[in-house]
């Protein structure tokens, strides 16, 4: 299942639960993200009277509570996800795993954030570099990125609405984008949220589009293993 099928669904008025059918019907992975956290994880899921039931992994075990929303997505749906809230945290599946139940809510696949954002927290070689230390990246797109909290070097305190400078995104041992402005717009439980724009001096946009083709052939890669077997690093040339 490559996707296609999905790339014409979405309109201005689309229906939720269609999307969820096609998704159980078709068997296709989804990727999970449980907000106002780290974690993420591929699963599947199955539609069942109006309630989406998800199998999560055996240490996710408490990381959810009645209340909690998760965004999916799934390879095809372009800059498109879908927020779901949790009604059971926890429930035992028949194949024996453990699993979790959510509201279906109608209305549409909400569109993603003006650029897409892009899950890097796997690839080491990426890194950001502020005030002489590095922050691990978690996320990034085309116009910001999250950084993790913990194991950063940096003595520059990060605070929301206050600008970082001399700034840069390092891939490997020595590409660099080069940043013009970095501004933290929020935080959460071990990670914030920041913005930036890019040094326009030839080379920086021409690295960080090269990262952003390459972490998105990782994803669609990570949904679909049989088709793409070998694993690559992050490159940027």
């Amino acid at each position: 299942m490559d996707g296609k099928w999905l790339q014409n669904l979405f309109g201005e008025k689309e229906d939720s639960t269609l999307t969820l059918t096609m998704l159980h019907r078709s068997h296709t992975p989804v990727l999970v993200e449980i907000e106002r956290s780290l974690l993420r994880f591929k699963s599947l899921l199955t539609l069942k009277d109006k309630a989406v039931v998800i199998a999560k992994p055996a240490e996710f075990q408490d990381a959810l509570t009645s209340g909690d929303h998760v965004r999916i997505r799934w390879s095809g749906a372009g800059r498109h996800e879908m927020r779901l809230e949790v009604v059971l945290p926890h429930i035992n599946l028949p194949n024996g795993h453990a699993g979790f139940v959510c509201r279906v809510h109608d209305g549409v696949a909400q569109p993603r954030r003006n650029h897409e954002r892009f899950d890097v927290s796997r690839f080491s070689n990426l890194k950001l570099t502020v005030g002489g230390g590095q922050f691990r990246v978690l996320d990034l797109c085309i116009s910001g990125c999250r950084l993790a909290r913990a194991g950063n070097t940096s003595p520059i305190r990060i605070a929301p609405g206050h600008e970082l400078p001399q700034a840069a995104l390092l891939v490997g041992s020595g590409a660099k984008v080069a940043l013009a402005h970095l501004i933290p717009r929020s935080e959460g439980s071990g990670f914030i949220c920041c913005e930036f724009e890019v040094m326009q001096d030839g080379k920086s946009p021409q690295i960080l589009q090269k990262v952003i083709h390459s972490v998105e052939e990782k994803q669609i890669e990570l949904l679909h293993p049989h088709e793409h077997p070998v694993e690559h690093p992050v490159k940027a040339s």
